[in-house]
């Protein structure tokens, strides 16, 4: 098959609790309808490396970062579109992705810090030590220029934003390749 078009990777990023994974699921969900995908999910794929060495500092998550980006360009490379959501700490990650993704587009998705506190889904911000926590101890670096900047969304605007990601990068199921 040739390619008609470059294979989208959907890099949704923000901080603990800002929505990524849900906005990701309703975004996997959408594509699901027209073509195959894959969802990369930072929190899973930590736990999928399963590395010792693979810590909270700087250094080890940007390690961790560029194993992701390099993960999805394979995946992308593949003719598989590839939804990525992961904090992305530093402004390097997001460089190296618009350098080296075709088709890169960048989902940041903010939330006041008081809103994220209320949220903590994971229990993060309520834990003693906050030393290694991106937006509390550790600088959180946001997108410069994102493709899309959501504040604090609702369900029914992620969903509504799936539906237009879908609509501009996929078109029709059957135009997706040529045969």
């Amino acid at each position: 098959m040739t390619k008609v078009q470059s294979t989208p990777v959907f890099w949704i990023t923000g901080l603990s609790g800002s929505g990524k994974s849900t906005f990701a699921e309703i975004l996997l969900q959408e594509i699901r309808k027209q073509t195959k995908v894959i969802g990369v999910d930072g929190d899973k794929m930590r736990e999928v490396i399963d590395d010792p060495s693979y810590k909270y500092t700087r250094e080890s998550r940007l390690n961790g970062a560029y194993q992701y980006c390099k993960f999805a360009k394979l995946i992308a490379e593949q003719n598989v579109p590839v939804v990525v959501s992961t904090i992305s700490l530093f402004h390097e990650i997001h460089q190296w992705n618009k350098e080296n993704l075709s088709c890169y587009i960048e989902i940041y998705i903010k939330c006041d810090m008081k809103t994220l506190i209320a949220r903590d889904p994971k229990g993060l911000y309520k834990k003693e030590n906050q030393a290694n926590m991106p937006g509390l101890g550790q600088v959180y670096e946001a997108p410069i220029k994102p493709d899309y900047y959501l504040f604090e969304p609702s369900i029914d605007s992620l969903k509504e934003l799936a539906q237009e990601l879908v609509t501009t990068h996929f078109k029709l199921k059957e135009n997706y390749y040529e045969k």
